[in-house]
């Protein structure tokens, strides 16, 4: 994406009605599985970091995005640990594991999507 969308994104993401009507949604259901009370949450391509307070309530909060600006906007909301990653072939926190992988809104954008999933 071009640094001007990230850059709008950032100022409407917490205010937008999709990004507040996913947010609510994946509050809902993650409130209805069985995550562990002091979960491991990792969001893969956090973008601007809008959804990072969500996670923060959940447990403790790791992410990683690609594109600098998206990355610098999502680690001046100070909420867990974002990391510089690209899926599928560098991802950090390699050798930890998390009770909850998100990919929001990320998927659709990766070539090689099934080499991801795995």
């Amino acid at each position: 994406m071009e640094r001007s969308a990230y850059d709008e994104m950032a100022k409407v993401s917490d205010t937008h009605w999709w990004f507040v009507a996913r947010r609510h949604l994946m509050r809902h259901v993650l409130r209805t599985i069985a995550l562990p009370k002091q979960s491991k949450l990792l969001e893969a391509g956090c973008g601007d970091g809008s959804n990072l307070p969500l996670w923060q309530g959940f447990g403790d909060v790791y992410a990683f995005e690609p594109d600098d600006t998206a990355r610098s906007h999502a680690i001046g909301r100070a909420i867990g640990t974002i990391e510089t990653g690209f899926l599928s072939h560098d991802i950090p926190f390699e050798n930890q594991s998390f009770d909850l992988i998100a990919m929001c809104d990320v998927l659709e954008h990766v070539e090689q999507d099934a080499e991801t999933l795995k």
